[in-house]
């Protein structure tokens, strides 16, 4: 990984002090008789003495050590490294300029304040998988929210084109709390989907909740994670991310790029792998019978001084087969717009609007 080195200029202190001392004579009195008086004796004070300063010392910041928690009574595989309102504040006191030589710090302080947060985000894009030779291509808008330890993700797979006689729409949403044990999972009549102009999908009619997906357990079967992260990978330690780097800085924003580990034993994508092989499924290319390799993890994120993400770009590619037999490759390139808000309102009516009835139904299940 290329490091950069940042130089730090501290300016000089100069601190300058200074004191007058003073004496005073006084003259004797005269009379008829003139006599010479002893001449009065004057003490000279010693000089105060005037002791400079040293000059103050600037205490270098801490190294950033990332750290990874675990969380006691969590059920499900994989244990979760992050929870939303619980993540460490481990980037507390560093800035994105304290990181550019440390990816592993860098990505896991973007994760942690953003799980630290509530926030909505908005994801739009395109996944293309060609199979026989031929494209068969998906636009896909995503909506997700956190509001407290409470989480959605609504998924939006509309198909572009079609494969031998195949063209398959899928819409989804999956709920978790894991503070409070709630999961879920529900289809949606894609007939019913209207997109607005900022890629936020809206939803007419929705199949009851999925009684199969109500754990942890159950929902990291169908989707191999939790939602509450930056990305969808397993990034516990260094060894997961292959290269990263800053690529450019401005006024309180920062663009980094990272490059995550498809390695045996190190793979970022290990548990990611359940909910692309769910997505086939439901886009109904190769039923359940899907095996996938994936070939590379490239992420781009633009943040803050205080590491929240901005604007996030994700490109991956895989190969695979179906049924053993047919090959397949899979490439997907997604642009996330984050939005970080205080408070337990969403700043967008429609966002909200959504939240709300994905709680309310929820509730009934």
């Amino acid at each position: 990984m290329k490091k950069r080195k940042l130089l730090l200029v501290l300016p000089a202190l100069f601190l300058l002090a200074s004191c007058g001392n003073g004496g005073e004579t006084t003259a004797g009195p005269t009379g008829n008789t003139t006599t010479t008086p002893k001449p009065e004796t004057t003490t000279t004070p010693k000089p105060e003495t005037t002791t400079t300063p040293k000059p103050e010392t600037t205490t270098k910041p801490a190294t950033p050590e990332p750290i990874i928690p675990s969380y006691d009574g969590v059920t499900g595989d994989p244990k979760p490294i992050l929870l939303p309102k619980k993540a460490p504040k481990d980037y507390e006191g560093f800035t994105p300029l304290d990181v550019t030589d440390d990816a592993f710090a860098a990505y896991t302080f973007i994760d942690h304040a953003l799980a630290n947060s509530d926030f909505y985000s908005v994801t739009s894009g395109t996944t293309t998988t060609n199979v026989l030779g031929l494209d068969y291509v998906q636009n896909i808008t995503s909506l997700r929210a956190f509001v407290g330890t409470t989480g959605f993700n609504q998924v939006t797979a509309l198909a572009e084109n079609s494969v031998a006689g195949l063209s398959v729409n899928t819409v989804e949403q999956r709920y978790e709390d894991v503070d409070a044990g709630h999961y879920g999972y529900r289809k949606g009549d894609s007939k019913t989907c209207t997109i607005d102009e900022d890629n936020v999908a809206t939803v007419g009619k929705w199949e009851g909740w999925d009684a199969g997906v109500d754990s942890r357990p159950t929902f990291l079967e169908t989707f191999g994670h939790d939602i509450c992260g930056l990305t969808n990978y397993y990034v516990p330690s260094a060894d997961y991310i292959e290269s990263g780097r800053m690529e450019s800085m401005a006024t309180d924003s920062y663009e980094f790029s990272f490059d995550f580990s498809v390695a045996e034993g190190k793979n970022a994508g290990q548990y990611y792998l359940r909910e692309q092989q769910h997505m086939i499924a439901a886009a109904g290319i190769g039923a359940t019978n899907v095996d996938l390799t994936i070939e590379t993890l490239h992420v781009e994120v633009t943040v803050d001084s205080d590491f929240l993400p901005k604007r996030m770009t994700v490109v991956e590619t895989y190969t695979g087969q179906i049924a053993g037999v047919q090959a397949l490759k899979l490439t997907s390139n997604l642009t996330t717009e984050f939005h970080v808000f205080e408070g337990e309102t969403i700043p967008d009516d429609r966002v909200q609007a959504i939240f709300d009835e994905a709680k309310e139904a929820f509730k009934g299940n």
